[in-house]
């Protein structure tokens, strides 16, 4: 009887253990495949968006020229409703008097206040309008005043310096056209300040004119373009809503090249913050309105 049993416990444990082999393979090729399903765009760009602003919580803002970054990234999560952890402004004033100065104050709280009111700037602009103008005439040459002028010009009119200058860098190239492309946008937003609708519409065209030809062209020697003026043209076109001049290879080439710590790459080695802001500019908006993107580059 037990020589019996121990037949039929041999027989049999052959077959068992075949049985739960094949059993247990399948679990396992169901489980990888459930693993491998491949993301949609959409989700790859939501999980390239948490990635970033990961890294962006990282970034030292009390560095001089990260104060813009940092006030790009506020002004994106709050835009976009984005729950980001970056410091408060009161603990930057304290630890950079940068934060002080006119240039940051006009620049940052243009997004928090629209209104001549709000304006926060030192104690010697803080008197008359003119005053204020004055400090803006006095730096008409430097590319970010006359973008943030533009920003105002609701409030500070527009002088015909402005207004040449313009004329020129919207038929240049690289970071002068974008901040040109810009400023025409801010002049629109505050219903053209009194000034020629005609001539401002002309303007705002034609520098996304040639930002379309710049993006083409350096997307297509994009192994060797300047990627943070890539990642601005991209970011300034989608701003401009003109989704129309874009497409999802775009999208494509910023995801494939965002850095292991969820940055971008620019000169160095690693992440640097304005090329990352940029990317994540483009992004959201990429994500908000991923269904007015052309398919592929043509």
């Amino acid at each position: 009887m037990f020589r019996k049993k121990i037949l039929i416990v041999l027989f049999f444990t052959p077959i068992l253990i075949i049985l739960f082999t094949k059993c247990n393979r399948k679990q396992i090729i169901q489980q990888e495949t459930a693993i491998i399903i491949p993301l949609t765009l959409k989700d790859s760009i939501n999980v390239s968006i948490n990635k970033v602003e990961k890294y962006l919580e990282t970034v030292d803002y009390t560095l001089d020229g990260n104060n813009i970054i940092y006030m790009v990234t506020d002004l994106l999560a709050k835009h976009f409703n984005r729950q980001i952890n970056i410091p408060k402004f009161s603990s930057l004033i304290a630890q950079n008097p940068i934060y002080n100065g006119n240039h940051w104050m006009l620049y940052g709280h243009y997004f928090a206040d629209r209104t001549y009111k709000g304006l926060i700037v030192k104690k010697e602009y803080q008197t008359t309008r003119d005053s204020v103008r004055t400090m803006l005439l006095e730096n008409i040459w430097n590319m970010d005043y006359r973008t943030f002028w533009c920003m105002y010009c609701n409030v500070f009119p527009i002088p015909d310096t402005l207004l040449s200058l313009l004329n020129i860098y919207v038929n240049t190239s690289e970071y002068d056209l974008t901040h040109a492309a810009l400023q025409t946008q801010f002049i629109t937003e505050n219903n053209y300040c009194h000034l020629d609708t005609t001539k401002i519409n002309q303007l705002r065209e034609k520098s996304i004119d040639r930002m379309n030809e710049d993006t083409r062209l350096y997307f297509k020697s994009k192994e060797i373009a300047d990627k943070d003026l890539l990642m601005e043209l991209f970011a300034i076109l989608a701003y401009m809503n003109r989704y129309d001049l874009l497409n999802k290879d775009y999208i494509r080439f910023v995801l494939s090249t965002q850095h292991t710590d969820g940055g971008w790459i620019h000169k160095r080695d690693e992440s640097e913050a304005h090329i990352s802001v940029l990317a994540y500019w483009f992004l959201l908006e990429a994500e908000q309105h991923l269904d007015l993107f052309q398919e592929h580059f043509e």
